[in-house]
Formats: structure tokens, C-alpha cells, sequence
């Protein structure tokens, strides 16, 4: 994830994913991507699609990525204890 650090736009980003196989060696990765609430839907759906870019580029074995932008004030609302993920900076 190295270039994703590097990516200037999602760099309050916050990203948690998961990983599902699909089948063989390929995976299917639901990522959800946290950033400042008064992005516009335009930054959020460029940041979408160059998370999706960079992730198929770094991992040979994912096949497919799913990007699902949140405001951070649903992180910051939600109690699940789960919900951990990588901060960008």
C-alpha cells in the first residue's frame, strides 16, 4: 500500500478492508476509504477510483476492488470496536 500512502488526495484517508477469495489465487477486496466529510462527491469518487487503481497495480492476486467512501464523522459516531483500520498520512 505504499503508493496509496503516497497519494496526495487520500492522504486523510483511513482504510479498512477485507479480503474474500474468489477463487484460485485472486481476491475480491470491499475496502472502505474514510475521509474529511466536506470532500465533494467528485473528490470522493477521484479518490475512489484511484484507490481502486493503485491496489490492482501493487497486488497481482486481487481481481477485483470494490471502494466505498465515508464521511469521517461515521467513524467517529460508530461505537463497533471492530471498525479499525490503516490512518494514511
Amino acid at each position: 500500500m505504499n503508493a496509496l500512502q503516497r497519494n496526495d488526495m487520500a492522504a486523510d484517508a483511513i482504510l479498512a478492508n477485507d479480503k474474500t477469495p474468489v477463487g484460485g489465487f485472486s481476491f475480491y477486496v470491499d475496502l472502505h476509504v474514510v475521509v474529511k466529510g466536506n470532500l465533494s462527491v467528485r473528490q470522493g469518487h477521484e479518490i475512489a477510483h484511484q484507490v481502486e487503481s493503485t491496489v490492482l497495480e501493487e497486488v497481482a492476486q486481487i481481481s477485483e476492488v470494490l471502494v466505498h467512501i465515508e464521511p469521517e464523522e461515521e467513524l467517529l459516531n460508530q461505537t463497533d470496536e471492530s471498525a479499525s483500520g490503516i490512518h494514511i498520512r
